[in-house]
């Protein structure tokens, strides 16, 4: 994409320069590339929300976190497993997950009612994609 530096510093004693950058870009690489998408900060706190599930021992627990962000939810900003339990308790063949879900939305603070019905949305598809019971 380019460069940036000094100018060397007898170069710059030369010209009776203080502290001189340079830099060079190269358009045609940069026309090439894609725009980068941003978006703001929120100023509002996000509301974050627990839940283990048991489902079958062989679905894999990626295969329910893009479950969960196919739903496209309004204020869901992320995903995250945070424990994967199998043994004591836990029906032969079956394991334990549990996850982290994250709310936030950019114009408001949520309330818990906004947050418990996207949560039920969450556990529903659970239940009936992957015959997911909550723990």
């Amino acid at each position: 994409m380019g460069w940036v530096g000094t100018l060397a510093p007898h170069a710059q004693k030369q010209l009776s320069l203080s502290k001189c950058y340079l830099f060079e870009l190269d358009l045609a690489s940069m026309q090439q590339g894609s725009v980068a998408k941003y978006q703001a900060f929120s100023a509002y706190q996000k509301a974050a929300r627990d839940i283990a599930l048991v489902i079958d021992e062989n679905i894999p627990a990626n295969d329910l976190i893009n479950s969960i962000h196919s739903l496209n939810q309004t204020y869901l900003v992320d995903v995250n497993l945070f424990d994967v339990y199998a043994g004591e308790n836990i029906e032969s063949g079956k394991k334990s997950i549990a996850l982290n879900l994250s709310y936030q939305s950019v114009d408001q603070t949520l309330s818990d009612d906004q947050v418990n019905a996207q949560v039920s949305e969450v556990l529903a598809l659970m239940q009936t994609k992957f015959s997911a019971t909550q723990r």
